[in-house]
This record gives structure tokens, C-alpha cells and sequence, in this order.
């Protein structure tokens, strides 16, 4: 007989079941057999379904303990928070079609999930596990979405990203797949849809965390006991269905916070520090090298900041200038042009290439600067911030480069006065690395980080995004692309074409 491996006793309205090994060493001889024992009278427990339709089903429900505690559950509402790869697809599905055959003939049940690629592996489940009911292919109606099962009763699937809620038929269950993903709108307006009279309408959802969303908001206030949702959370790592060696490496790759999300389904809040650890970071003294090649990173501001930061191939930083407007020297008539020429002189004493952002705020006068610096035969790389996922990508190297430590930056000895502390570059983007965060949030069923610094007076970014674009200019130009077709011709200089004369840039040549 298979007995289940925990020890709980039954579940109460709004108790979360952790799943706890009757081997447990905190569990002495008496208390593990108390658990077994109390295990085999949830057991005896197990609802059971009414056509008893699904009694050939290939899927024994609660294969693995953790989903024999979701489908022992009486609750008519229930909230399932999972990593990877815990099956709460095929659990999901499977407790759908149990709940809409057990229903009355001529029952229907709904699947709303965040886009059409969720929705059609609910539906793969669905008819995979509906087989065995003698469901054949033609019973699935793809143009309405909608699967016919045995006693005139079916199960549609609705998509959110086609702006879809689930109106119109009465259903006895609605599936919300992948719920963090879906808009708390989406919800409020498909849940009046169960209204079956007669029947005992039932709400399943299934869900990987996705920050501090609407699903955040139910499991704390069922916590509280403030809304009667049964609450269950299953982590990846205790999934026999994983591979323990991909866990482990993705431990070692990803980000805490990520890792946490995708398998400890830990609700990781939807607002987190980008560089919170930058130990190591800064250092006093950098050795001089001659001929190392560098990237200049350029953030424009007026009203905020322009700032010039310098990373080396050796992995070796600077921030070499940082003014606007009001700094003396700058008059409010003439700031572009001034603004452009010292960006020009600090790149040509440094011998940089220059990584400007042409499609943020500031993008107008980035692309002024871009061409003035062609103009003065300087390399220039543009990067478009305007672009949420290239400015993800940016931050995020640099995040990943400054976590691992691979990166060092010139920090002297911290000025004593305040003014000082204010002029220092270093204490300037030390202060900015401290504030930066990322903002979490979940757009057409994809999850997005907005990367920024506090949006209130007095707070600025400049330096970061400055740094994250030198950095990035480095990755990104130590292996040139090779686009050419392999013969003499796909070769011209680097950068602008050299004068009569002139000798070809000192990084050589490269595929065009």
C-alpha cells in the first residue's frame, strides 16, 4: 500500500500543508507513527468522485506526497504556489476533470490562463488525461476551444494575452493557470462565471511566484485568515520529477533571488536592490597599464548629470568626470557643445572607445554626440536604454560581473567634508549602486524588470548607468562578430575609415 510520507494532520481552512518527511529527525519513534497513522485517515478521507469516470486515468492522483495533500483537500478554493517542475499542470488538470465529471451532465468547467502558448499546454493535458473517458481528437473543437467530454458536459480554455475572460456559460471549476501572471482584473471578471445551480463551485489556482503581485496579496491575507483560500506551496527541489544536478547548477548561475522564485516558490518582492553586495567593489589603488584598451561609459544629463566612466580590459574602473548645468565652467547658453567637446578630450586622452545611450531620455543628444565623436575619428557603440530588455540586459551584466566580482573600481581614501564626498565620483556612484533598484512587474503574460534609481528629488542614476554601459561595452567588444563571408574583401578598418596616410586603428581589423 502506498502510504504518504508526512506529518500533518488534515488540513484546516487557510492552513498552508508543508510537506515535513516522517524520517525527520526532529520526529521521534512515537511521533513518526502518529504521523503515519494520522496520514492513513486522510487517507480514508479522499473524496470520491461521484462517476467514478476517471478510475482508468494513466495519472493516479497524488503520485508524488505533496499533490496527495492538494487532491485530499476539501476546499472549494484552493491555491497552489510551486516551482519548476512539481507537475502542478498535470495535478491541476487532473482535478479539473474529476471536479466537471463529477458534476451533473451537461456541467462545464473554464482554464484562463496568461497567454495562448499556457493555455494550449492546459490543453494538451487535458486531453492526454481525458483519454482514457474515450475522448477522441474530434471531441476537441479548436475553434471555440473548447473540449467535449462524456454526458454533454465540457471544459474551454480561455487566453488573457487574446483579451479573453471567461463570460457567458456557468461553470462549475475555473483553472486559473499560471494566475501571477494574469491581472487581478482578469480574475475579478471571470470568477462571477461560477454560478452553476445545484453544484459546488470550485476555484483551483496554480501559479509560480512572480513578485508581489495579486496571488501575494491572497496567500497573506488567507494567512491572516482574512480570506478563506487554502493555501499550498510545493518546492522544486523536493520534486522527485527534477533533475537534482540542473537545480544545482542553476543555484550556482542565477541570482538568489531568481533561484528562490523559480524553485523555493518563495514570493521575492517585486522591489529589490540591484548591487546589494559590493564588497570588493572598490579598491584605493589601481597599477597603471600602458596600452590597455577601455570603454568610456556615457550617461547624458543636463537638469541631472553628465558622467564619464572608464573600464579597462583588465577588468579596471574609474569615474573620470561627472558635471551638469550648474557645475562652474558651464554656462546654460553653451552646455551641449561644451558638454560634447569634454567628452571628446577625455576620450581621446584615455584612447576609448565610447558607449553612449542614443534612445533613453537623453537620446536626441546622444545621437549630436555620437556623430560629433565620429566626427573626431573616436570608436563610438550605441546602446538604445529606450528598449526595456536592452537596458535589462545591461544592468544585469553588470549586476552579474560586480556579484562575482570580476570588476574593481578607483576609490581613494573617503574625503573628510561633505563637499568633497559630493564632488568624488567614487562616493557618488557607491551612494547610487546602494539606491538602484529593480522594479518587477508582469506585462502580457511576460515578467519585466524595470531598472532605475528612487524616482523622488534629490535621487539620480547617472553614475550607475554609466558604469553598466562601460561594462557592457567591454563584454560586448572583446569578441568582435564575424558577419564576413571569410575572404579579403569582408575586412575594412575599425571604425572610420583611415585618411591618407593614417595609420589603421591599433585594435586592427575586423569582420564587417
Amino acid at each position: 500500500m502506498d502510504e504518504p510520507d508526512v506529518a500533518l494532520p488534515g488540513p484546516q481552512p487557510g492552513q498552508v500543508l508543508e510537506v515535513v518527511p516522517a524520517s525527520d529527525p526532529a520526529l521521534g519513534p512515537g511521533a513518526t507513527q502518529l504521523a503515519a497513522a494520522v496520514a492513513r485517515a486522510e487517507g480514508r478521507k479522499r473524496r470520491k468522485p461521484g462517476s467514478g469516470a476517471l478510475a482508468c486515468s494513466p495519472y493516479r492522483a497524488g503520485s508524488w506526497r505533496a499533490q496527495r495533500m492538494l487532491h485530499r483537500s476539501e476546499s472549494r478554493w484552493r491555491l497552489l504556489v510551486s516551482g519548476r517542475g512539481v507537475g502542478k499542470t498535470h495535478g491541476a488538470a487532473y482535478e479539473t476533470l474529476q471536479i466537471v465529471m463529477d458534476a451533473p451532465p451537461g456541467s462545464q468547467g473554464a482554464v484562463l490562463a496568461p497567454t495562448l502558448t499556457h493555455a494550449e499546454a492546459a490543453r494538451d493535458k487535458l486531453r492526454e488525461l481525458a483519454a482514457p473517458l474515450g475522448v477522441a481528437p474530434d471531441d476537441w473543437v479548436s475553434t471555440k476551444r473548447t473540449l467535449h467530454l462524456p454526458g454533454g458536459r465540457s471544459i474551454k480554455i480561455f487566453s488573457a494575452d487574446r483579451k479573453e475572460v471567461v463570460r457567458g456559460p456557468s461553470i462549475v471549476v475555473l483553472w486559473v493557470e499560471e494566475g501571477a501572471y494574469l491581472s487581478v482584473k482578469a480574475i475579478e471578471s471571470s470568477m462571477p462565471a461560477l454560478r452553476t445551480p445545484g453544484s459546488k463551485v470550485r476555484m483551483l489556482i496554480t501559479t509560480t511566484p512572480a513578485g508581489g503581485n495579486w496571488v501575494k496579496e491572497w496567500w497573506d491575507k488567507s494567512l491572516k485568515g482574512k480570506l478563506n483560500v487554502e493555501r499550498f506551496r510545493f518546492k522544486g527541489t523536493d520534486s522527485p520529477y527534477n533533475d537534482q544536478a540542473l537545480i544545482a547548477l542553476y543555484r550556482e548561475t542565477a541570482s538568489p533571488e531568481k533561484f528562490a522564485q523559480e524553485y523555493l516558490a518563495e514570493f521575492v518582492d517585486n522591489l529589490l536592490l540591484v548591487f546589494p553586495d559590493r564588497d570588493g567593489l572598490f579598491v584605493e589603488e589601481i597599477a597603471p597599464r600602458k596600452k590597455a584598451a577601455c570603454w568610456l561609459g556615457v550617461d547624458i544629463g543636463k537638469k541631472d548629470f553628465f558622467v564619464c566612466t572608464k573600464i579597462n580590459e583588465w577588468q579596471e574602473g574609474e569615474v573620470l568626470a561627472r558635471w551638469n548645468e550648474d557645475t562652474p565652467g558651464f554656462s546654460e547658453t553653451a552646455y551641449w557643445a561644451q558638454s560634447y567637446e569634454k567628452v571628446t578630450e577625455i576620450a581621446k586622452a584615455h584612447g576609448a572607445t565610447v558607449v553612449v545611450d542614443t534612445g533613453g531620455a537623453g537620446g536626441a543628444a546622444g545621437a549630436v554626440l555620437a556623430e560629433h565623436l565620429r566626427a573626431n575619428r573616436i570608436e563610438v557603440v550605441e546602446v538604445k536604454t529606450s528598449s526595456q530588455g536592452t537596458k535589462a540586459e545591461i544592468v544585469e551584466q553588470a549586476r552579474a560581473d560586480v556579484q562575482w566580482k570580476k570588476l574593481k573600481m578607483l576609490h581613494a581614501p573617503h574625503p573628510d567634508s561633505d563637499a568633497a564626498r559630493k564632488a568624488c565620483g567614487a562616493c557618488q556612484l557607491d551612494y547610487e549602486m546602494s539606491r538602484f533598484q529593480g522594479i518587477k512587474r508582469v506585462h502580457h503574460g511576460r515578467e519585466l524588470m524595470i531598472y532605475e534609481g528612487p524616482q523622488v528629488p534629490g535621487e539620480h542614476d547617472d553614475c550607475v548607468l554609466s558604469f553598466c554601459l562601460a561594462n557592457y561595452g567591454r563584454v560586448h567588444d572583446e569578441t568582435p562578430p564575424d558577419t564576413g563571408d571569410g575572404g579579403l574583401a569582408s575586412f575594412r578598418p575599425r571604425g572610420p575609415a583611415p585618411s591618407p596616410g593614417r595609420a589603421v586603428s591599433r585594435k586592427g581589423y575586423i569582420f564587417r
